[in-house]
């Protein structure tokens, strides 16, 4: 391949990488909703990832069709790629609307019909860190130090060179920062970019091996830019396209607004630890107009006042919250969600009479639904939230297993007492 192949190869990887990393931050810094939209399930940058591994698996067919030394690494590279492709839509199943398995209901942490979240899900758990730490090291080793050292002629490296091909150096960028961002060190979702910069440095790989195997003819300069070019703009686009198209699905944009709601809420949290309040208000904005009468959503608000210093704001959210939660205790004084939310109320006004009073009677609410139904997983999951809310973690805990035992097909008690399991753990 000439050199000047090669150059030009390397200046428009370098040019994707900066604008695909570029593109996050801008958004991550400036713009969280549209940065949810680049980071979450069935939204734009999960597509584009979907995109760039379907481009890795057609050039790693086409690789592996052809009489080389590599072309066993292309046949593995092909089913690898195959199966990514697959278990990032669960094999379908969310399109389709089809129910999983019960044993996938059962034992996958996320109740989806595919494979990788029977070990790793949305919790913290040893085995996540350890896959997590083992796969940035592999990205690291074989993205950088693999092709240094096919360079220096190591003699391990020139062995394994026999039948393992190196990315081109120029992609190391690529395969660094993905194994950085895949441990997650700023908590934003990091890890979706971190596929996204896997499927794009796995593309331009096969890609490259594709263009310098082949033996008929070689590609013009004019001819490598404008593919890369086409197939760049067909990624986005494509994305762009698909997303569209799930969003105009009933049962997808009932999923996906639900999951874009849950990403205001969960991105409003995360950006306080930078105190990114202008942030954080253009997520709760969003939040607030679709639920205005959503206590949760109020309090969470105000207390994000609080923290700002802005105390005339947060009391106007204090007193809306109160004028739903109240009349509600007036009818249903024994009602446990009541009285927990009227005992988080009042912890940003710091009334310790009223606190303790509503956890009391949550807790005796809770006692009595489980001394009346035992063996019922939501009785058991209300004790567990009392028990938590009340700062008792070990409790907690002991009811939200209860709740899982008692119906371990429900996400919602297996992710609670997982969660209380970690919280746990981390004293």
């Amino acid at each position: 391949m000439p050199l000047t192949r090669k150059i030009l190869q390397k200046h428009m990887a370098y040019s994707l990488f900066i604008t695909i990393v570029g593109t996050y931050l801008f958004l991550a810094l400036f713009f969280p909703v549209a940065y949810i939209w680049a980071v979450y399930e069935d939204l734009v940058g999960e597509w584009a990832q979907w995109y760039c591994f379907i481009i890795a698996f057609f050039f790693s067919i086409r690789n592996s069709m052809s009489s080389h030394r590599y072309r066993p690494f292309f046949i593995f590279l092909s089913i690898a790629t195959f199966y990514v492709v697959m278990e990032e839509i669960s094999w379908g199943q969310r399109m389709l609307n089809y129910s999983s398995p019960d044993f996938f209901r059962q034992h996958n942490l996320q109740n989806e019909a595919n494979l990788h979240n029977f070990i790793v899900g949305p919790y913290d758990t040893i085995l996540r860190s350890i896959i997590e730490y083992s796969l940035a090291l592999c990205l690291f080793i074989y993205g950088l130090v693999y092709p240094l050292l096919i360079i220096k002629q190591s003699r391990l490296a020139i062995f394994t060179h026999r039948w393992i091909p190196a990315p081109p150096l120029y992609l190391w960028p690529f395969f660094v920062m993905a194994a950085v961002l895949e441990l997650s060190p700023f908590y934003m979702l990091e890890q979706e970019l971190a596929e996204l910069l896997v499927g794009s440095a796995l593309a331009l790989m096969s890609m490259s091996y594709y263009y310098s195997l082949r033996e008929e003819k070689q590609t013009s300069q004019q001819e490598l830019i404008w593919r890369t070019s086409m197939i760049t703009i067909g990624v986005l686009s494509l994305s762009l396209l698909t997303t569209s198209i799930v969003h105009s699905i009933p049962h997808m944009k009932v999923q996906t607004d639900k999951r874009i709601q849950y990403g205001y809420s969960k991105f409003a949290s995360r950006y306080q630890r930078y105190e990114a309040w202008g942030l954080i208000a253009q997520l709760n904005e969003r939040l607030l107009e679709k639920k205005p009468r959503d206590v949760n959503l109020i309090r969470d608000t105000a207390s994000l006042y609080k923290r700002s210093g802005n105390k005339q704001q947060m009391v106007k959210l204090v007193n809306k919250a109160l004028a739903i939660d109240l009349p509600r205790f007036q009818r249903y004084p024994e009602w446990i969600s009541v009285n927990l939310s009227l005992a988080k109320t009042y912890e940003l006004t710091g009334n310790t009479t009223k606190i303790n009073r509503h956890l009391d009677n949550a807790l005796i609410g809770a006692k009595k639904k489980i001394k009346k139904s035992p063996d019922n997983a939501n009785n058991a999951y209300w004790l567990g939230k009392t028990y938590a809310q009340r700062k008792e973690a070990e409790l907690a805990t002991q009811q939200f297993k209860r709740a899982f035992e008692l119906k371990p097909e429900s996400s919602k008690y297996r992710e609670a007492y997982y969660r209380s399991r970690d919280i746990i753990s981390k004293k």
